[in-house]
């Protein structure tokens, strides 16, 4: 089976490239370690998979090159990559290029820039070189601003950093000391992440320990104020940006919004089907696009996604909103929706309803009790 492009409504597109010149300890996206015929090869299937979405010209709002590192790409490599998608790249608003401090150099940053990449997202993590050694990174923090120097001077005026905090070597000194030299980059966005050590990580496998809950909300509260009182604005759970620096691309994603994917692994949302591709690079390199999923969405999985993913934000839904995707009112399970606006873990306007800080701290647990109560209601029978 394959994607194809039956509606103009679908403007964002992801695109996965998976290799990496080293493995992170932390990580559990898919990737490989860089292999230049693998890759050369990889950019073939990409551009063969791609023609087959027939996109329509000006379709596509935001583009996301994601990985994996995609700045791990050799320069030719990077300019065939960009060759495909030219045409849509001049006409998005905002395309994000993902990097890692130690691939991007004068070379590849002036190509990125000549073919219309709009926004840098650099995985920085730490500033502290023994954590950063302890996550396998291969930079420091001189590095890391050279870099970002060396961007904006080229011209990149949209750049995120990626920090991650929660190691177990990483006290309450280190983290302050990792804002305080984020702050002093004057970056237009930060995305910041606890620490979650997943299965057949290195860190995982090493019986390594993450910070305890209550110790990780400490932190991100600190995250939260300092971030804050600097003028950036918690707009995601996860993510600060500067007024007018929201990610376009993201924000699809938690409006609950369609958008293609293309790569091995990669995951999609089109005409109500959730679906993601294998993720074994030897099929893929033979033109093989097969899925290891391909939901058809429930009416109940379709309610559990939007409230998971709008609430994630500071701005939540309209009703008006909520109603038009759904045929009922939200508003039908005031009484619970009122107890957490008295918790004050919900703010519910005369138009719309927003988790407050405290309820995004607790978001899994407000919709599985917002979605329980509409069970209830007999709310969500197909």
């Amino acid at each position: 089976m394959k994607i194809k492009n039956k509606t103009k409504k679908i403007n964002a597109l992801y695109i996965h490239i998976p290799f990496c010149h080293s493995i992170c300890s932390y990580c559990d996206f898919l990737k490989f370690i860089y292999n230049k015929k693998w890759a050369d090869l990889y950019i073939e299937q990409l551009k063969k998979q791609y023609l087959l979405l027939n996109i329509k010209k000006g379709q596509l709002k935001t583009i996301y090159f994601g990985g994996g590192t995609p700045t791990s790409l050799s320069i030719k490599q990077l300019k065939n990559l960009l060759d495909i998608f030219k045409n849509d790249i001049k006409l998005a608003k905002e395309v994000t290029f993902e990097a890692n401090v130690e691939d991007l150099n004068l070379q590849k940053l002036k190509i990125l820039k000549q073919y219309g990449i709009n926004r840098l997202s650099i995985g920085v993590q730490s500033f502290n070189n023994e954590i950063l050694k302890e996550m396998n990174r291969h930079h420091n923090k001189i590095d890391v601003v050279k870099c970002i120097k060396l961007a904006k001077k080229i011209g990149f005026n949209n750049i995120n950093i990626d920090l991650i905090f929660g190691y177990e070597k990483q006290d309450f000194e280190i983290l302050k000391d990792d804002i305080k030299n984020v702050l002093s980059l004057n970056v237009e966005h930060i995305s910041c992440y606890s620490l979650i050590l997943e299965k057949n990580t290195k860190l995982y496998l090493k019986n390594k320990n993450a910070k305890d809950d209550d110790t990780l909300r400490s932190y991100f509260d600190y995250v939260h104020k300092t971030l804050k009182k600097h003028g950036y604005i918690h707009y995601e759970i996860s993510n600060f940006a500067k007024k007018g620096y929201f990610s376009k691309h993201n924000l699809n994603y938690w409006k609950d919004n369609q958008y293609y994917a293309l790569g091995v692994g990669s995951s999609g949302y089109v005409n109500n089907y959730r679906y993601k591709y294998s993720g074994n690079l030897i099929s893929y390199l033979k033109g093989e696009y097969n899925f290891v999923e391909n939901e058809k969405i429930t009416l109940k999985d379709d309610v559990l996604y939007y409230l998971m993913l709008n609430l994630r934000t500071k701005f939540g839904f309209t009703y008006k909103d909520f109603y038009q995707r759904f045929n009922f009112d939200i508003l039908i399970i005031k009484p619970l929706l009122n107890k957490f606006k008295q918790e004050k873990l919900l703010k519910l306007n005369k138009n719309n309803m927003a988790l407050t800080y405290d309820g995004a701290m607790i978001l899994d647990s407000v919709v599985i009790d917002i979605i329980s109560t509409l069970e209830k209601e007999k709310c969500l029978n197909d």
